[in-house]
């Protein structure tokens, strides 16, 4: 037989087919279209089904049961997947979440009102907060009206904005566009009362904002020095760490009657090799008379360049960056310095 041929043999057969099919089809339609309507419904179901014995009842019943229970569940499934989605873009904290053990405060949280779409979503009714990541950077954001929910203090007290975390005392967090102004008046405050406790006679502490030039004036002074001996000494090295620099202020001063030492207590100052130093010298049998440090402020911020960096982008990504960057104030606090003048 030539491929022709068994071509035209072929169509033949699948016609039979479908002629077939067609005729077979109208039976069925025939059989089961009870009200003559020309499809096959419920209706006809129904009118089929009332014609039948009990036993062919039950099994219907059966099957329209299975099916509308095979419906339910798919519904059901369906549902839950489009919870899940939306549970999984709105991220919503609950308080059932802070109490969890395994719950952890991430260091960048922001205090808000609740946004409309979080107001509106059945998934977060009852939500004191929710979170957002930004690549490597977590933020809690705390809805206002929550806050006493969280076992944390605010400084300055439930303001709506962006707050770091404290870089000492974990369940305290200062707003972000005084978090650097803070803590240098809390070292400041923390060297008076060091002083204090070792039974100083005078201290001031001299707070030193430093450019860039200055540093290279700084270097090059010492390396004058170093070939140069003799023209520089020691007092004359340290008075020229002033020059150019954009603010030098007495950031506080005093004098006491003096009395035998009290081993201070560290915070933020704790891991100041100088200042431990400091204290062993003046608890020990042969104690100074005068001592002069310098402190660079960035060694205890709690907020490296690095980190400022990340925090401006998840600031950026929930638009709530300030107008100035955080990443321009560590790096502005990496040329902060104190000088810290002490006598007994």
């Amino acid at each position: 037989m030539s491929k022709e041929e068994k071509k035209n043999s072929l169509r033949d057969s699948l016609n039979k087919s479908a002629e077939l099919f067609g005729k077979a089809k109208k039976a069925v339609v025939g059989a089961v279209d009870k009200n003559e309507d020309g499809k096959i419904d419920f209706k006809d179901v129904s009118i089929m089904v009332s014609s039948l014995g009990a036993s062919a009842k039950r099994k219907v019943a059966d099957a329209v049961e299975t099916a509308k229970e095979s419906g339910e569940t798919w519904n059901e499934k369906r549902n839950q997947q489009r919870q899940e989605t939306e549970r999984s873009a709105l991220r919503p904290i609950f308080s059932s979440d802070i109490n969890n053990a395994d719950f952890r405060m991430p260091k960048l949280i922001r205090v808000t009102d609740m946004d409309k779409k979080h107001a509106e979503s059945e998934i977060c009714r009852g939500a004191i907060g929710y979170e957002s990541v930004f690549k490597d950077m977590k933020v809690l954001n705390i809805f206002q009206e929550s806050i006493g929910a969280f076992p944390i203090s605010l400084y300055p007290e439930k303001a709506i904005g962006p707050y770091y975390a404290d870089p000492v005392f974990e369940d305290r967090y200062i707003a972000m566009d005084e978090y650097f102004t803070f803590l240098k008046v809390a070292r400041v405050n923390e060297l008076q009362k060091i002083a204090q406790d070792l039974g100083a006679k005078h201290f001031r502490v001299v707070y030193i904002d430093q450019n860039k030039d200055v540093v290279t004036k700084k270097a090059a002074a010492s390396l004058s020095a170093k070939y140069m001996p003799g023209k520089v000494d020691a007092s004359g090295q340290h008075d020229s760490d002033y020059e150019g620099a954009s603010q030098v202020r007495i950031a506080a001063e005093m004098e006491f009657e003096g009395h035998a030492p009290v081993e201070p207590t560290l915070v933020y100052l704790k891991k100041e090799t100088c200042i431990q130093m400091l204290i062993s010298l003046r608890m020990g049998s042969n104690s100074m008379k005068h001592q002069k440090y310098t402190l660079k402020l960035s060694n205890s911020s709690g907020i490296k360049v690095k980190d400022a960096v990340k925090i401006d982008g998840a600031l950026n990504a929930l638009k709530c960056a300030g107008s100035v960057t955080v990443a321009s104030e560590a790096q502005k606090e990496a040329e902060r310095f104190f000088e810290y003048e002490i006598d007994f």
